[in-house]
């Protein structure tokens, strides 16, 4: 590496084992009744091999030291599912699901010197555990006036053990995965769809979902958080960690989001048709990322329009679409900026977001083969 002048260059090798079988069983009790039962049974293996190949005095692990981290994993997840059919037309249904989200190997940026430590040490280091998920859900699904109209409704409660919650380290620029101990999510999603006539379709959707840390009491502090005496706040913990409590907080985007949309498709004569299609999408107030301030993503309202002409029934199609047509200026996301500058115990920092596309007008002329 003589003449190289970057400060560190490491190399990880990662190597997963898993197979899992699945089996159900369905049951008509009569006309209307029937119970679904089936399972899945998972097993895995992983190991990592991994480390610095040099590094030049910065205080990570040494170049030549390499871990060796392993672990395995099985699991059985059941399912059930009972299901009625008032009519011919309705069905109404409830569940009860398992599942989980696999263990893994992290293979962060920057690696602390752990060469003297036990095994025991470095697979917790490295190592975050699985997620597992149970919960309940309750549905309801149709067809109304003649099939002009249908719709569906769901609830939902699912519970995660050891959620895996992906944090970033803007001062090392290093990746790393926490487990929340538990995290609840219930919510309610639904939509609609009406055949007004022939040619106009009218459809609603909309859903809302509650994203809950209900357990999760070593979270990592975010960049220049101010450190306090002890939690909910950040605090130094025993071992030396900055932690804080974010027990029975509230994360992820936008809660509720509604989609209202129509389209209208006539025939033109002569061998054409034309399609007006529109959606109005909203979003609401998003929740701050580990209490860090300035972090919450803003409401937006975006609307998509197009219109086309086609030959039903030859090969030729064109269309004017119309994405973010109010130019509406949103993020997707907001987070740590990369190797920023912080003022300690303040709790501001630099952040940065990612932008979603402002309008964008595309004429597209397709010819089918």
């Amino acid at each position: 590496y003589f003449g190289s002048s970057i400060n560190y260059e490491q190399n990880w090798d990662n190597n997963i084992e898993s197979w899992s079988a699945f089996g159900s069983v369905q049951y008509d009790i009569n006309e209307q009744w029937a119970i679904e039962a089936g399972a899945r049974y998972t097993k895995e293996k992983r190991d990592s091999f991994g480390g610095n190949l040099y590094e030049r005095g910065l205080g990570f692990s040494p170049g030549g030291v390499f871990y060796s981290p392993k672990d395995e994993s099985s699991n059985t997840n059941p399912e059930v599912t009972v299901s009625w059919k008032p009519t011919d037309e309705t069905l109404v249904y409830a569940a009860y699901k398992t599942g989980f989200q696999s263990f893994g190997i992290s293979n962060p940026g920057t690696v602390p010197d752990l060469s003297n430590e036990p095994q025991s040490v470095i697979d917790d280091y490295f190592i975050f555990e699985e997620t597992d998920a149970d919960g309940f859900e309750v549905g309801y699904k149709g067809n109304f006036l003649d099939g002009r109209l249908t719709g569906d409704i769901t609830g939902y409660r699912y519970e995660y053990e050891d959620l895996q919650v992906a944090v970033f380290d803007s001062t090392t620029t290093s990746f790393s995965t926490q487990n929340a101990a538990v995290a609840v999510v219930w919510g309610l999603e639904g939509s609609a769809v009406f055949y007004a006539t022939d040619e106009l379709q009218l459809r609603l959707a909309a859903s809302y979902s509650n994203l809950e840390f209900d357990d999760f009491e070593d979270a990592q502090c975010h960049t220049a958080q101010a450190v306090g005496s002890g939690p909910p706040g950040c605090y130094i913990r025993d071992d030396g960690a900055a932690v804080q409590d974010l027990s029975g907080e509230r994360y992820g985007g936008p809660p509720l989001q509604v989609n209202v949309g129509a389209t209208y498709q006539t025939l033109l004569g002569e061998g054409w048709g034309l399609e007006l299609t529109g959606d109005v999408i909203y979003h609401d107030e998003g929740y701050k990322n580990r209490r860090q301030p300035n972090t919450d993503i803003d409401s937006r309202t975006v609307a998509n329009l197009s219109a086309r002409i086609f030959q039903p029934s030859g090969p030729w199609e064109a269309a004017f679409i119309c994405s973010n047509c109010f130019d509406e200026i949103y993020v997707t996301s907001i987070q740590d900026k990369p190797l920023q500058k912080t003022i300690p115990d303040t709790g501001i920092s630099d952040l940065t977001g990612q932008i979603a596309y402002p309008r964008l007008m595309t004429l597209q002329l397709t010819y089918r083969l």
